[in-house]
């Protein structure tokens, strides 16, 4: 999909930044939904390529995970919350979390 709508961007607006929206057609809301997936893509990318995240709001980071797998498929997100054992860390870590 994100091909799809670089290349449909670029071909309309001559930016294959779709989610700058060039063409102001997302509302206020659309680019406030965009630049929050951004930024928990960002969040994934860290933990997935191993980088240092103890530093970083981890219950916050959690939550946003979490709420991105119920926009995407209520069902798993239900699953993985059952399976996620974050929580529990969070509350043994010492220190704010």
């Amino acid at each position: 999909m994100h091909d799809q709508l670089t290349a449909w961007s670029t071909g309309r607006f001559g930016e294959p930044r779709w989610y700058k929206d060039p063409g102001r057609l997302l509302s206020d809301r659309g680019r406030q939904d965009v630049a929050e997936a951004r930024r928990r893509a960002t969040a994934r990318g860290r933990i997935a390529h191993h980088e240092p995240i103890h530093n970083r709001p981890l219950r916050e980071q959690h939550v946003a995970a979490m709420t991105a797998a119920n926009w995407i498929c209520p069902v798993s997100a239900g699953w993985m919350a059952g399976l996620s054992s974050v929580p529990q860390v969070l509350e043994r870590r010492p220190g704010p979390a």
